[in-house]
């Protein structure tokens, strides 16, 4: 069962955890200078 909205949505997630993360790293990394 293919479901294109579920695939849509967990690549949203996915995108959205990873862009998080790196900004969380960028900012902790000023934070710590």
């Amino acid at each position: 069962m293919k479901q294109p909205g579920f695939i849509r949505l967990a690549t949203l997630a996915l995108l959205s955890t990873l862009s998080f993360f790196s900004h969380g790293e960028t900012i902790l990394r000023l934070a710590y200078r």
